[in-house]
């Protein structure tokens, strides 16, 4: 069906136009009877047009539609369907939608010069434009200099009409950010299902928004993925099912469309779908699938656009005589010619933002470097800072997180950032001296090293060659395999059963990177909202001389293929 899906509406009498402009009258001409046989009430002061007795009978029958005094109203959704039956023209409203653009600012000002083409081109039919979440990444520069308030710039610029919030947002700035960042904002920040830790909702967002174009009704609602984290920001967020549990049944008597805009995920939403079929269309994000025709499940019409703002979702609700019509498809915009205000936005930010982004964060007197095969004085310089900066017997961290080293001389703050973007902060778990070995012994497998890792916040290619602070390790190795042995902290052999204090890097918790780390959350100390790379700044920050970080941890010394450690 190329991507239009049919959906019958109630059986009372329909038929859907456009209307336009509310004609002009002449002076003295009002919506009331008659004043005299010479002719109508409404005299125009050009020939009519097909939209003018459009609008002229829509008033008669708004008028005879209203109850007499003391009398009790139609029902909100008759009375519009009855005012929409005049003129027999199908009403076309078209949905917009960008979903993870990740702060894509080249895109940005394409996506608007997108729509403002579509808006001329369609000469005044309505064409809401909406973001479905992570539209801020705070690895990018700009948005990390900003504090997010580049992205809202753009979104401000570009005319957006509604916006949810992804796990980028809600977790990577404090709930005072979100707050500077969305209060008075001109667009609606859907999120239904975020609250506060006694249970109020942010004065910056709204469950649902309903908008009402040509006599017909569309709802909007936004829910954001339940990640136990937001609880570490100060926020309770309700899973989805519960908000549109209370709100689907609540708006859907009253308005002739319902569309839900998702940052769940493509599976979440496909049961969403299901659960509540009264849901017309599923404005989708964050697993980052490109849905071309959009996908039917049930009686619901999904689509998501990607990742990067590359592609931009594009719903059409057309409601006609015998129903809605949806169609859907995604429309590439790297050809669209960029809208000017949104490009000289994203200008003004980078300008105010160059400042914050050049400040000296340290001096080095050599170079650190990265290797993701090899030991790293960088990656031992990260070991040191989280471990330092949470108190843990030990750190444990991969050279991957750093995708490059630091010159000498001064280092400033986007240099930085740019060696270290990811939004991954670090945690503390207890670990006996054996886990540690065993997960040490993994990660030191070359097919580890050169394992392709996504997802997870983790903005590299690569995991790399491990690197530690508090202890070091005696490997022994036979051809291409390696095992940990033994660990020495301040020179003593760690028995196997002593449990030791071990901070990382969230995401290995979270992906379970490596056998022996399949912790339950609630046994983890996480360290939000700061990421890796804060903490690496300060202690770059603390001597021009890291000479130590050089020195190597592991020890290695070869061994028969049946020796200590080394399996089959």
């Amino acid at each position: 069906m190329n991507g239009a899906f049919s959906r019958s509406l109630p059986n009372v009498r329909q038929g859907l136009f456009r209307v336009a402009a509310r004609p002009r009258l002449r002076p003295g001409m009002g919506d009331g009877p008659a004043p005299s046989s010479r002719g109508p009430a409404w005299r125009l002061a050009r020939p009519p047009t097909g939209d003018d007795v459009v609008d002229i009978a829509r008033r008669s029958i708004g008028a005879a539609l209203r109850p007499a005094s003391g009398g009790r109203p139609l029902n909100s959704a008759i009375r519009r369907r009855m005012l929409g039956s005049i003129g027999g023209m199908a009403l076309r409203v078209t949905l917009i939608h960008s979903n993870d653009v990740h702060s894509r600012f080249d895109r940005m000002p394409k996506i608007a010069g997108y729509v403002e083409r579509l808006r001329r081109e369609r000469r005044g039919e309505a064409v809401f434009l909406l973001d479905g979440g992570d539209h801020i990444d705070r690895a990018h520069p700009l948005t990390e200099a900003t504090t997010g308030g580049a992205n809202v710039r753009a979104l401000k610029a570009s005319g957006y009409d509604f916006i949810a919030i992804g796990n980028n947002e809600g977790l990577s700035l404090l709930p005072k950010a979100l707050d500077a960042l969305y209060r008075g904002a001109p667009f609606d920040v859907l999120v239904a299902n975020l609250f506060d830790r006694s249970g109020r909702r942010p004065a910056w967002a709204r469950p649902f928004a309903v908008r009402t174009v040509g006599g017909r009704a569309i709802g909007f609602i936004g829910v954001t993925v339940p990640f136990f984290y937001y609880a570490l920001l100060g926020w309770r967020v309700e899973p989805p099912e519960v908000a549109l549990a209370e709100l689907v049944p609540r708006l859907r008597p009253d308005v002739d469309a319902l569309v839900l805009l998702s940052h769940l995920g493509l599976f979440a939403d496909r049961e969403l779908a299901k659960r509540f079929p009264a849901l017309d269309v599923i404005l989708g994000g964050h697993t980052h699938h490109r849905l071309p025709e959009g996908e039917r499940v049930g009686r619901t019409t999904i689509i998501q656009a990607g990742r990067g703002g590359a592609e931009v979702g594009q719903v059409d609700l057309v409601f006609t005589s015998t129903g809605l019509v949806v169609r859907a498809r995604t429309v590439a915009v790297d050809k669209e010619a960029p809208h000017p205000a949104v490009a000289a936005a994203i200008r003004e930010a980078e300008a105010a933002s160059a400042a914050n982004l050049e400040r000296p964060v340290a001096r080095l007197a050599r170079p650190l470097g990265v290797s993701y095969v090899a030991e790293s004085p960088l990656a031992n310089v990260l070991a040191r800072a989280i471990r330092r900066a949470t108190e843990a017997d030990v750190a444990f961290v991969t050279s991957g997180l750093l995708l490059h080293g630091l010159s000498a001389g001064v280092v400033p703050y986007a240099a930085v950032l740019s060696a270290c973007p990811h939004p991954i902060s670090p945690c503390v778990l207890s670990l006996r001296a054996l886990e540690l070995k065993q997960i040490l012994s993994d990660a030191l497998r070359p097919s580890r090293m050169t394992a392709e890792v996504r997802g997870y916040g983790f903005r590299g290619r690569v995991l790399g060659h491990p690197a530690v602070d508090g202890i070091d390790v005696e490997v022994a190795e036979a051809g291409d395999r390696r095992a940990v042995v033994a660990l020495l902290k301040d020179g003593r052999r760690l028995v196997d059963e002593e449990v030791l204090r071990v901070a990382t890097a969230d995401m290995f918790v979270f992906m379970r990177a490596y056998d022996g780390l399949h912790h339950r959350p609630e046994t983890v100390t996480y360290c939000a909202p700061f990421y890796l790379r804060h903490y690496l700044a300060e202690e770059l920050g603390r001597s021009v001389d890291h000479t130590e970080a050089e020195r190597p941890r592991f020890r290695r010394r070869a061994q028969d293929a049946g020796g200590e450690g080394l399996g089959g």
